[in-house]
């Protein structure tokens, strides 16, 4: 007996409320975090103070208290630019601006507190680099102006991964080599890696290429930790490559692209008439005039 589409529906509902339910959990292992000690001039630590994380780019915020012993953590935040800001009272308002959370990165700041009234602001703009000290995983991130503004032969991300330090392109005949996954990183074979795409993993199981390869447009930016990595990544002995895709515009086209006042440069580039001729021919772009 052919099913009926209510009792398809009775048998996918309890799956369709589990995925509706588990959706807004993904993405947890493309975030960064905060940590710090807050003390005063004589360096003793300071518990109790307000410290506020926020995004300069969205503007959101998240806010948490120093421990007994003058620490904080802000973990799960998106990659982006922060400022962050302490308050306590007896001490000076306390701003730091400008703050940079990659993927997958531990950014220490740590805040001294000057005394003084609440009402009074200070405000450090700069500070020296700071030394990664936090976590004993080794990688690097490649960032959207990389991305964006290195030139490549081919529009696949993984041409950026070779910037890397111990990354370069697999040997022929390999597993991956006529795939789009062809990546070996310190020695690793290029079937060892661990994609993942926003925290999601992005694996294919037969011969663990890349699911989803991404559009180079879409992306903010990536890690490729080589070394080291934390329990979390521990699906693949190889490098953990991790893309972060760009928050999409409140405005969106049918198709779910984001609506630009100008056109991206890159795709105006991809997409210049000149190009089509040559690929096509004009007679063929006048017969089909959606290219």
């Amino acid at each position: 007996m052919r099913p009926t589409v209510t009792s398809l529906a009775r048998s996918f509902s309890p799956s369709l409320l589990i995925f509706l339910v588990a959706a807004p959990l993904w993405g947890g292992g493309s975030t960064g975090a905060l940590v710090g000690t807050i003390s005063d001039p004589s360096r003793a630590v300071v518990a109790g103070a307000r410290v506020r994380a926020r995004n300069l780019g969205t503007m959101q915020t998240r806010d948490v208290e120093s421990n007994e012993i003058g620490n904080y953590a802000i973990p799960l935040l998106p990659p982006g630019l922060y400022e962050v800001s302490v308050e306590q009272t007896g001490f000076h308002y306390s701003v730091q601006t400008n703050i940079k959370v990659a993927v997958n990165q531990v950014v220490r700041v740590d805040v001294i507190l000057q005394v003084g009234a609440v009402t009074e602001k200070v405000v450090v703009t700069d500070s020296l680099p700071r030394v990664q000290a936090d976590t004993s995983a080794l990688g690097q991130v490649v960032d959207e102006q990389k991305v964006v503004e290195l030139p490549i032969n081919q529009r696949n991300f993984l041409a950026f991964a070779l910037l890397v330090p111990g990354a370069h392109a697999a040997t022929d005949g390999s597993t991956n080599t006529t795939s789009r996954g062809a990546l070996s990183v310190n020695g690793a074979r290029d079937d060892a890696n661990n994609s993942l795409l926003n925290g999601t993993d992005n694996n294919y199981q037969v011969c663990n290429q890349l699911t989803v390869l991404p559009s180079i447009d879409a992306i903010q930016e990536f890690k490729v930790q080589s070394s080291n990595s934390s329990a979390e990544f521990g699906r693949s002995a190889g490098a953990q490559i991790n893309v972060v895709l760009k928050e999409r515009d409140e405005r969106f086209t049918r198709d779910g692209f984001r609506v630009r006042s100008q056109p991206n440069p890159r795709c105006q580039e991809f997409l210049r008439p000149a190009r089509l001729y040559t690929r096509f021919g004009a007679g063929h772009l006048r017969r089909n005039p959606s290219l």
